[in-house]
């Protein structure tokens, strides 16, 4: 990143996720959760911008986060409970895993 901005270039990364970033689209993910759930679309997405600066690096950066929720989104049981929440109901996905699907 340090080196595309030095030459000027604009470029796009995708960022792992930490717990920092998962705290950052929390709401963002519950917003997208809910609409999901309250029947707005088969897939929800919501997207939001915040700065962040990794411990690494030396200045903050725009951090653009894009979190879905879908059929493949949710958990498949209810904590404590053996039966499926819902035939189709898939796990909660990577993106998710890593801080709610964060693109940079």
């Amino acid at each position: 990143m340090a080196w595309c901005e030095r030459k000027r270039i604009g470029y796009i990364f995708g960022l792992a996720g930490n717990t920092v970033l998962l705290g950052r689209v929390s709401a963002l993910a519950e917003d997208a959760a809910l609409g999901r759930l309250s029947g707005e679309a088969d897939k929800v997405r919501r997207y939001g911008e915040f700065r962040y600066a990794a411990k690494s690096w030396k200045t903050e950066r725009r951090v653009i986060a894009r979190v879905e929720a879908g059929p493949q989104s949710l958990p498949r049981r209810r904590p404590g409970c053996r039966q499926p929440l819902h035939r189709d109901q898939g796990r909660i996905t990577r993106a998710q895993r890593s801080a709610s699907g964060i693109r940079s």
